[in-house]
């Protein structure tokens, strides 16, 4: 069932599709949500389009190991919570965010660490 609402999340004419499109967005409010009450800046436009963003970030890893582990490429479940514990680490550091000044401040990061 879950491939198949993946499969299915852009059919524009699909019931199950629109319930897919439905249900991605309400996790992205969810963990919007979560994010503000943890902290993140969203009190502008370009703020919360960033943890909209981040949000997404989340939701893909978490979609494409459970398709890996659904195929059997990833059998281990703890492993790939581990895995999704990572991802969070550097999305963490939009919590240091404020305006377009926290765009060049995550660069020079990046640059430092070699990635």
């Amino acid at each position: 069932m879950f491939r198949l609402a993946l499969r299915v999340r852009h059919n524009s004419v699909s019931a199950l599709g629109e319930s897919s499109r439905k249900l991605a967005g309400n996790t992205r409010g969810d963990l919007v949500g979560e994010f503000v009450d943890r902290g993140y800046p969203a009190r502008t436009a370009d703020e919360r389009r960033r943890l909209e963003m981040i949000a997404d970030i989340h939701i893909a890893a978490t979609e494409a190991l459970a398709l890996g582990h659904l195929s059997g490429r990833y059998p281990d479940v703890d492993e790939l919570v581990d895995m999704l514990v990572l991802v969070t680490r550097g999305t963490r550091l939009a919590r240091e965010w404020r305006g377009a000044a926290g765009a060049p401040a995550l660069r020079q990061d990046r640059e430092a660490s070699g990635s």
